[in-house]
């Protein structure tokens, strides 16, 4: 699944392409594609048994990548003028709203068997991790474009394999270096910061 969602700049730049006649250049279509092969490396992508729920489990993957990719490029179209943090609460109550007739059920069994620990965790989650992550995302949207901001996507795998060893005590293996690696090189294409040499042309 970090393989697909790390598809959402591909589907992104693609978007941009025909939505705001974005240059789609060489050097960030390989950027883009040495990025999923870092994230690839990373969690350590191999043969799999397919099956339905493999089938549909990667489809729903890429849909969650391609809306990521229109959404981004649409809120560059349409709001980056609006105040990033504006766009993130207001993204935010719309999703709340949309998941609150599927969280109602459940509500009794957390309220009921819920713990100070799992409370802060939800606040964090929500505010830090999602809340200001979200206003931080929206104000490169505005800044920086799209493609740029989404590019993030990239570094999740990475960030999430330092924080379980970190809080988990979870080994850092050669794969999930040179990985990481990988992930930072794609990263920094992307956003500009290395170029090609000058003796490649063009």
């Amino acid at each position: 699944m970090a393989t697909m969602n790390s598809l959402a700049p591909i589907f992104t730049a693609v978007f941009g392409f025909f939505m705001l006649a974005e240059r789609l250049s060489a050097l960030r279509i390989a950027a883009f594609l040495l990025g999923l092969v870092g994230v690839a490396i990373l969690v350590g992508i191999g043969p799999t048994t397919v099956t339905p729920q493999v089938i549909g489990g990667v489809l729903m993957g890429m849909g969650a990548a391609i809306n990521y990719g229109f959404a981004a490029t649409y809120t560059r179209m349409h709001a980056k003028e609006i105040p990033s943090l504006a766009t993130a609460a207001g993204s935010q109550f719309a999703a709340a709203l949309a998941l609150l007739p599927f969280a109602i059920p459940s509500m009794p069994h957390a309220i009921e068997h819920g713990t100070a620990s799992a409370l802060w965790s939800v606040v964090i989650l929500g505010v830090v991790c999602t809340g200001i992550a979200y206003g931080l995302f929206f104000h490169l949207i505005s800044t920086e474009g799209a493609s740029k901001a989404v590019t993030v996507t990239f570094l999740v795998p990475a960030t999430a394999s330092i924080w379980a060893w970190l809080l988990l005590g979870e080994p850092i293996t050669t794969g999930i270096v040179t990985g990481i690696a990988v992930v930072l090189v794609a990263t920094a294409m992307s956003l500009g910061m290395l170029k090609k040499p000058a003796f490649l042309g063009g």
